[in-house]
């Protein structure tokens, strides 16, 4: 590569680099006074209303949780150690618990570094 084209490449970069990085600043500012956006606020709410019951520890009895004896459960998909016999929230995340099988279940938390019953 040239001087010419080596000095181009660095033009182009750091015109990119100025533009990522005025980018990134948005004018939020620590005196502002305005709300958090409602997808935010809601995402909290769902946290804070979970049910910390359904949090389990490192050995998991997954067979004793399902106690409908319908073969399924409620698992987080991010928190593998939240799991319900019921739809509901994620107390870590928010997140809507996801139907899986009992052996999906027991994938997942082996995968997590669980110890499963």
């Amino acid at each position: 590569m040239n001087t010419k084209s080596f000095l181009k490449f660095i033009l182009n970069f750091l015109v990119i680099l100025i533009i990522t990085a005025s980018a990134g600043q948005t004018g939020c500012s620590k005196d502002s006074n305005t709300k958090a956006p409602a997808a935010q606020t809601q995402h909290a709410e769902k946290k804070d209303a979970g049910d910390l019951s359904i949090v389990r520890d490192k050995n998991v009895d997954v067979d004793s949780l399902d106690q409908n004896k319908n073969g399924y459960l409620y698992q987080c998909a991010m928190d593998y150690d939240v799991i319900s016999d019921k739809p509901g929230i994620c107390p870590k995340c928010g997140m809507e618990l996801k139907e899986v099988t009992l052996a999906q279940a027991k994938k997942n938390l082996i995968d997590y570094g669980f110890q499963v019953k």
